[in-house]
Formats: structure tokens, C-alpha cells, sequence
């Protein structure tokens, strides 16, 4: 066997070594090294136990100190990283929901606020007089597509189409006698996470209150 002060070889029966000096201490066979066994499940289990017999294990024996400080690693991976990583991605998975849900929101409200303003500017067109290149309050027939689309400052393609695009949506715009409505798409999902957001304002123009602003999706 081996001194364990010098390294040297030395015999099996020796009680002290002959180069050193140093006292053999005999081991029985609970000191002896080999695989950490059972304790490997402890050390699994509580990883601070398997890094203390791993520190205390380190000189005089080295395959349980190897084998209780593989248990110890494993265990925090196990119970401290994994969780650690799942509490991360769960966290992050919510806070990208929020944002998608106040993008929504913020989408909708840019909608709104836009139908609204065609909504005022549409009424302003009805109650001007003929005479002032106005609509001269007809309510007995319907505004073409065409002349609504370019009081509200539409290209001359968007108003003949009665379509147009802003930074916020599409916004659609159909008329009858009396009535003119506006449907407006956003750029962002809806409730129904398919569709963009959508929003409808319904202009009745012989109404005192004419906007009629529904939201879709």
C-alpha cells in the first residue's frame, strides 16, 4: 500500500511508514472506499449534506467524495436550477401575453379614436350647405363612397374603393340613405386571436347623436 503522508510504498502490515515516520492507521471495513451507496440517494436529496461529505471525504476517500458531490450537483440541478428555469419561463411567457394584451388595447383605442374622428368629420359634410361644398343635410338619399372618402382626406384610389390604411388599421366605408358606417380592422390580434381588432362606427345622420361606435373583436 501507500503512505498517506509521503506517497511511498510501503508493506501492507506496516504501522509506521519507513521513509516518513508517519502512523499507519489501520482501516476497517466501514472506512474503506468504493461506491457512496445508499448515501448517494441523502445526498441527492439534500445537497448541502452531499457537498459537507464531499469537503470531508476529499483525502481519505475519494470515490464516495467523488460520488457524493455528483448526488449534491444533480440534486440542485434538480430542485433549485430546473424549478428556477420553468419559474423563469413562466414568467416570461406572462409578461409577453401582457404585452400582446396592451398592444391590443392600445390598437383598439387608436381605432377608436380615428372612427370617432371620421364619425365628426362625416357630420360636419352633412350639415354644410350644398352651396359650401357640403351634403345640405340629404338623409333621403345616400353619399356616394367617393365623395365621403375624399372629405375625409382619402387618396383619390382609397376614396373611389372606399378603403384606406393608416399606421392603426383598414378602415371600410359603405353608405345608404341616412346612414354611413365605417368598419375599422387593427394591425393587432383580437379577442379571438385570429382577426385584427375590430371596430365599427355607425353614423346616423339624422340623429342628434349620430356616432354609434361598436367594438367587434
Amino acid at each position: 500500500m501507500l503512505c498517506n503522508n509521503c506517497g511511498k510504498e510501503i508493506d501492507d502490515q506496516a504501522t509506521l511508514c519507513p521513509h516518513c515516520g508517519t502512523s499507519i492507521k489501520k482501516l476497517n471495513s466501514g472506512q474503506l472506499d468504493g461506491p457512496v451507496g445508499g448515501l448517494g440517494v441523502l445526498c441527492f436529496l439534500i445537497p448541502v449534506v452531499g457537498l459537507i461529505l464531499h469537503i470531508l471525504w476529499k483525502d481519505e476517500k475519494p470515490v464516495k467524495s467523488k460520488g457524493a458531490g455528483k448526488a449534491a450537483i444533480w440534486g440542485f440541478i434538480i430542485f433549485l436550477i430546473v424549478p428556477s428555469v420553468i419559474i423563469v419561463g413562466v414568467a416570461v411567457a406572462v409578461g409577453v401575453n401582457m404585452m400582446s394584451d396592451q398592444a391590443m388595447l392600445l390598437n383598439r383605442d387608436a381605432l377608436v379614436c380615428e372612427l370617432s374622428d371620421y364619425g365628426a368629420t362625416i357630420m360636419a359634410y352633412h350639415k354644410k350647405p350644398v352651396g359650401y361644398a357640403g351634403g345640405g343635410n340629404n338623409v333621403t338619399t345616400a353619399y356616394t363612397v367617393a365623395e365621403l372618402g375624399q372629405t375625409l382626406g382619402w387618396t383619390a384610389d382609397e376614396a373611389r374603393a372606399g378603403v384606406a390604411s393608416t399606421e392603426n388599421g383598414t378602415f371600410t366605408l359603405t353608405t345608404a340613405a341616412g346612414v354611413v358606417t365605417i368598419v375599422g380592422v387593427g394591425i393587432e390580434k383580437g379577442l379571438d386571436g385570429s382577426t385584427g381588432v375590430t371596430a365599427t362606427n355607425t353614423i346616423t345622420l339624422g340623429n342628434r347623436e349620430p356616432n354609434s361606435i361598436m367594438i367587434d373583436n
